[in-house]
């Protein structure tokens, strides 16, 4: 599966087609919408709509089971979805960036996205507080030096070979250094999950 969603030991594919669910892999592999590429459907009336062959496209009229995608069972249930799973990355570098400056945690996506564009695999923005519960709940003490208002984890990640991804990571940390006030880089992999 594409998305990684923090409900991912529960939910469903059916209700995660429903709410057209995205998750924090949602900036690189977009949401159910985008990775839908065949469905069947059961309408109220009992017709079965199947749009199952994701090699069949049409140029012209309306992708039906894109409709469905998002409707929250409103127009139909579905009962069979193919979905587009690409292969996983060999390789991924994480970083926290922390500030009391919502804007330049803005600031640090918006130069993360020109950055690292195709590489760039996750963004996840927390407040203090949220992220004082994450910890609790894992049991882990706060990896920066103090408490800040807010946080972004960035997360990059692909086939290149692990040290000239990190390379990249410190690079981008160097051109982020005037908008952030303290950040760490993940060394293990332990840490980046």
């Amino acid at each position: 599966m594409p998305l990684d969603l923090g409900a991912k030991g529960s939910c469903q594919i059916g209700g995660n087609l429903a709410t057209n669910a995205g998750g924090i892999k949602f900036i690189k592999q977009g949401s159910m919408h985008a990775n839908c590429v065949g469905l069947e459907v059961v309408l109220a009336d009992g017709t079965i709509v199947n749009q199952m062959n994701p090699h069949e496209t049409l140029p012209i009229g309306y992708d039906m089971k894109q409709l469905f995608v998002g409707s929250e069972g409103t127009l139909g249930f579905i009962t069979k979805c193919a979905i587009f799973c690409p292969p996983y990355p060999k390789n991924r570098q994480v970083c926290l960036l922390a500030s009391n400056d919502y804007d330049q945690i803005l600031k640090c996506l918006q130069i993360s996205k020109k950055e690292l564009m195709t590489s760039l695999s996750a963004v996840e923005f927390m407040d203090w507080e949220s992220a004082s519960i994450a910890m609790d709940y894992l049991e882990i003490e706060n990896p920066l030096s103090d408490e800040y208002k807010f946080y972004i984890l960035i997360e990059m990640s692909g086939n290149s070979q692990e040290e000239l991804m990190q390379e990249q990571m410190l690079d981008l940390l160097e051109k982020l250094e005037d908008h952030y006030e303290d950040g760490v880089m993940c060394d293990s992999e332990t840490q980046k999950d």
